[in-house]
């Protein structure tokens, strides 16, 4: 046993304490500062008062949202250029040492593990070259749709390598936000994109759900995927051929890596859209969307039965890892000799004289023992070629930094906050220990969409302007137009004038109401006017050319709606007008004022259908129904002090008395940037059940237009039509509306509408003749009358409100059960389905017999007609 005596116990107790403190940090006065507001998917801004006591260079700073950094990697973000730090190393660079040179290693490695060897060179002359370097990888490693194994040649945080080669086998779908959902949609010819998060892939699957809904034979269909961060994108074809009524999977391998985790875009469109347009048919929902059809604009408003899979890695990795390998795995590097070169001529001048050391560091992404083995490696020095075949154990130094307390600046530290809006609290570490904790709140981002115009004339003053997702709440706009104008304004345009020719850069700043600021930028090209104007005019004659020949994939009445709205007949006029102007313009003044007209000219790249939607049951909303237009219309009166009863009394009506169904289209204008909606087509069929003539009412809206010459009669701002039996009215509007809001409803007169008056069944002259007793018995019947009668209109109204707080449930559920039926399911079936989807036993037998017809109450005694008949009698 040593016994140690009391100084020396004290004296290492100091040794301890010393070299406990001589590796430490520390927060000063002042501990930190960082904004509180922030926008959607934003990095954390802010920073730390902290100094560091021989601190390892790889100490991580993290945050609660995920992110983290290396202490050292900080140091070097452009905002801490001015913190001032000191290392024990030359440039702040690790260093190595090497030991147990052997012929072969064996390494276990789990998830997320790492190993470094390398080579040691020892030689009193200078290096000359290196001549080759290679060796022999083998692992045990499993199947998994995670990269297994990587290789960082030199420890410099590149991975020179990675595991590529893959398995037949797959992943587990991925859909995106996309869970369930019984809602299609026609394929059109527009684009159906999901946005999918991928983990690294050497290959992948993509494709999507869908039936056919009509024609047959094979139709072929285009599927891409898309980086968001680069843009880059790389389609494959696919194509089905399943009969009428038969959900196929449509999908194709794309020659496509993806190398880093990170958000994608996975679409399917139609090859052939003219020919093969609403053959297909896609599952949809609008639950928290991440998808689009058509062109992303900056919004997500539906998800698409769209999926991508991944390919699984092969086991059981068995590589020679040189030159060859590294071309084969798409490697940054693909001359590993002069790689090793530039880093020893780096870190050690060529000189070798104590040894230098080559590290090759393997990181595993999953459990696995590898073995490394067979390893040549060759160089000259003093013009003598020199081997060695042994692998050495390599541990790693790193630099340690000293630093009095400053700000240390976190904006450049890749701490993401919330790509949700919301407010929480959230932290930074560092080496686990928490160094502060702030409640922030995250808004959502406003999105620029574009600036107009992108082409303009020098010397001419442009007006720009720009489209924001979200124009309200922002209180300056900062307008830097690289040439050395920057103008800050409150509206969203700007007046500038370029005076020299080129491309620029235009940088637009918006800032909203609490001080946040978002940045886009633009490239704005500029030319003389008289070389600007014909160009632009032969852009937008080939324009126009290309619309109206995508135009011919429509229907007549969309066509002709699709070109009422975009003008396109008064367009060619005004372009054949500047066209002849431009021909006989001679100055530059003459040109800029036919420039002027040819800035005002907005026209999409292209049209197409953004949305598709059939065979809808149609109900109003209450406020919907105007009811001084309808007793205009049919006469009657209302009390105006029941005015809500009097609107449900006639949706109620509509519901008992006639089958409205409505199929409708939208119509998007595509641009480069974004795309919105330009008409609407609306076809509401109408089953009259009724035994008189009821009426169609529509109210007007922005240019309104009317598949044929219906017999429609104008009142006070609406148009009515009388129906008979049956009848289909086809329309279009510009006027941005969705079905659901729809103004249009179907009555009878209000003379035929009744609402339940108690005061109705309290008078009567006959209770006068009556004696006592049979007055009681009489009032008793009367009043249980009444309760009844009460009850059946609570039941009829009230129990449905109960049932479906939200009346639109109702009716998806009812378009469900109706769906479900036309493809052939059993009613138990649909019943069992539904209360998957967590609907009670109650809700799903009420929409039933309203799907059928049936009372959905109790036995019902026909008030109105006895009311009618009184009134036809007295």
């Amino acid at each position: 046993m040593v016994v140690l005596n009391s100084k020396k116990f004290i004296f290492l107790i100091f040794i301890l304490t010393i070299s406990f403190i001589s590796a430490s940090y520390a927060l000063g006065k002042e501990k930190y500062s960082i904004e509180k507001i922030y926008s959607t998917g934003d990095d954390l801004r802010g920073w730390i008062n902290i100094s560091f006591n021989e601190e390892p260079s790889n100490s991580i700073f993290s945050s609660s949202d995920g992110g983290e950094i290396e202490l050292l990697n900080l140091l070097k973000k452009s905002l801490n250029k001015n913190f001032k730090y000191t290392c024990d190393l030359k440039d702040c660079k690790s260093d190595y040492s090497a030991e147990k040179g052997e012929l072969e290693k064996i390494y276990n490695l789990g998830e997320g593990e790492s190993v470094i060897f390398g080579v040691k060179i020892t030689d009193k002359n200078k290096l000359d070259s290196i001549e080759s370097l290679q060796f022999k990888l083998e692992s045990n490693n499993t199947e998994n749709t995670k990269n297994p194994l990587s290789i960082d040649f030199l420890n410099n945080e590149i991975n020179e390598w990675k595991a590529h080669n893959i398995s037949e086998n797959y992943g587990e779908y991925n859909f995106g936000c996309f869970s369930s959902s019984t809602d299609t949609t026609l394929i059109s010819s527009a684009l159906y994109c999901e946005r999918i998060t991928f983990e690294e892939a050497a290959g992948i699957e993509i494709g999507a759900y869908m039936t056919r809904e009509s024609g047959e034979g094979a139709v072929p269909f285009i599927i891409g995927i898309s980086n968001l961060d680069t843009g880059n994108t790389v389609t494959c074809e696919a194509s089905a051929s399943e009969a009428i009524g038969v959900k196929e999977k449509i999908a194709c391998k794309p020659n496509f890596q993806i190398k880093e985790s990170g958000e994608y875009h996975v679409c399917i469109g139609l090859k052939n859209p003219t020919a093969d347009a609403n053959k297909y048919k896609i599952n949809f929902e609008e639950t928290n969307p991440c998808g689009f059809a058509g062109t992303y604009d900056g919004k997500y408003k539906f998800d698409f039965e769209i999926f991508g899979r991944q390919n699984k890695y092969a086991s059981n990795i068995n590589i020679i890892f040189n030159n060859t390998e590294l071309e084969n795995s798409q490697s940054v590097v693909t001359d590993i000799e002069n790689y090793i070169e530039g880093y020893l001529g780096e870190k050690y001048e060529n000189n070798c004289t104590t040894g230098c050391i080559i590290p090759i560091k393997i990181i595993a992404n999953a459990d696995q023992q590898i073995k490394i083995s067979d390893l040549r490696f060759s160089y000259t020095a003093a013009y003598l070629q020199r081997e060695t075949n042994e692998i050495s154990d390599v541990e790693e130094k790193y630099p340690l930094i000293t630093a009095t307390h400053q700000k240390l600046f976190l904006d450049e530290a890749g701490f993401n906050v919330s790509n949700v809006e919301k407010e929480y609290d959230v932290s930074v570490y560092f080496k686990g220990n928490e160094l502060f904790e702030e409640e922030i709140k995250v808004e959502k981002a406003p999105v620029i969409y574009y600036v107009r115009p992108e082409i303009t004339a020098r010397k001419y003053p442009t007006t720009f302007s720009i489209k924001i997702s979200q124009p309200t709440g922002i209180s300056k706009y900062k307008w830097n137009f690289s040439d050395g104008g920057v103008t800050t304004t409150t509206v969203p345009e700007v007046s500038h004038t370029y005076e020299e020719m080129g491309i620029y850069p235009l940088i637009i700043t918006i800032t909203n109401s609490k001080g946040m600021d978002f940045s886009t930028e633009f490239e704005i090209r500029v030319g003389s006017a008289s070389e600007v104007v014909p160009s632009l005019l032969d852009n937008l004659n080939s324009n126009v050319r290309f619309l109206e020949s995508k135009l011919v994939i429509f229907s007549d009445f969309q066509k002709r709606s699709v070109t009422s709205a975009l003008k396109i007949e008064e367009l060619k006029e005004t372009l054949s007008a500047l066209e002849k102007n431009s021909k006989e313009a001679i100055t530059e003044t003459d040109f800029e004022n036919i420039l002027n007209e040819i800035l005002k000219i907005k026209l999409p790249e292209t049209v197409g259908e953004s949305f598709v939607g059939e065979g809808i049951s149609f109900y109003p909303y209450t406020d919907v129904v105007n009811l001084e237009v309808l007793k205009s219309i049919g006469g009657g009166s209302y009390n105006p002090s029941k005015e809500q009863e009097y609107q449900e009394a006639v949706i109620s009506w509509g519901i008992d008395n006639a089958n409205v169904n409505l199929n409708f289209s939208e119509v998007s204008a595509i641009y480069q940037e974004y795309q919105e909606p330009i008409v609407k087509i609306f076809e509401v069929s109408i089953n009259n059940l009724y035994e008189n003539p009821i009426y169609f009412i529509i109210k007007d809206m922005e240019n309104l237009i009317f598949y044929e010459d219906y017999p429609l009669i104008e009142q006070d701002g609406y148009k009515y039509l009388e129906i008979d039996s049956t009848q289909s009215i086809i329309f279009s509007t510009t006027e941005e509306i969705d079905f659901e809001e729809l103004p249009v409803f179907v009555s009878p007169s209000l003379t035929e509408i009744n609402i339940l008056d108690l005061e109705e069944f309290n008078q009567g002259e006959f209770f006068k003749k009556w004696g006592l007793f049979i007055l009681i018995i009489v009032g008793i019947l009367v009043f249980t009358f009444v309760i009844y009668i009460v009850l059946q209109i609570w039941y009829k109204k009230k129990y449905e409100e109960y049932l479906f707080k939200n009346r639109n449930n109702l009716y998806n559920l009812v378009n469900y059960i109706k769906t479900s039926f036309a493809n052939g399911m059993k009613e138990s079936e649909i019943e069992k389905n539904l209360k998957k989807a967590k609907w009670n036993s109650e809700q799903i037998r009420y929409a039933m017999r309203k799907y059928h017809g049936k009372n959905t109450g109790m036995p019902e005694i026909p008030v109105k007609k006895i009311v009618k008949r009184k009134k036809e009698n007295s």
